[in-house]
């Protein structure tokens, strides 16, 4: 059996032509069924009989370029929308993403201003009063948004600010995180 059959089936009125395409499953490699780890089965992408189907269209270079400049402009208008609702809701944006970074924070046990205090030494005894301040355990540490006093405690000033990007990503990897905990 050969690995690709091509077979022509119509020109269209732009120039496209179609072709019905056999060709050998890329999955499965021709078997009809796949062996993954230790599940074994019928090849979805198949359904086990080795070869899979489709249509392919080849397109003239001046259709193509046709289609290219309706994708274009497609996508300019989408981009115009999604500017002109930005510039409109700018405000309402603004606030979401504020609070989304703010959420960020205090996930890692920092203030609504990015900044947190690492605290380190013996914090069993007063572990309860840095969760009820706001604390989280994080990389071997307490991080709490505000210093609290005992003995045999250290508190080292972290920021989160400039780590956290539009989306709410983290731009602060573990290492870069830990640093800043532990000095």
């Amino acid at each position: 059996m050969s690995s690709y059959k091509k077979i022509y089936i119509k020109t269209d009125r732009n120039g496209t032509k179609y072709f019905n395409v056999t060709d050998v499953c890329p999955r499965c490699g021709g078997r009809g069924d796949y062996i993954q780890g230790i599940n074994y089965g019928v090849c979805f992408l198949c359904y086990g009989k080795g070869t899979r189907e489709y249509t392919l269209k080849e397109y003239t270079p001046e259709y193509e370029a046709k289609l290219e400049a309706r994708r274009k402009a497609r996508k300019d208008k989408r981009n115009a929308e999604a500017a002109k609702y930005a510039e409109e809701h700018a405000d309402e944006i603004v606030k979401v993403n504020r609070e989304i970074v703010e959420r960020r924070y205090a996930e890692f046990g920092c203030g609504k201003d990015g900044i947190g205090y690492a605290l380190i030494g013996k914090t069993y005894p007063i572990k309860e009063q840095i969760k009820k301040n706001g604390g989280r355990w994080v990389f071997g540490a307490w991080v709490c948004p505000v210093v609290i006093e005992g003995d045999g405690i250290e508190a080292h000033e972290i920021s989160l600010k400039g780590h956290i990007g539009a989306g709410s990503q983290m731009w602060l990897d573990d290492f870069d995180l830990y640093a800043a905990i532990h000095g």
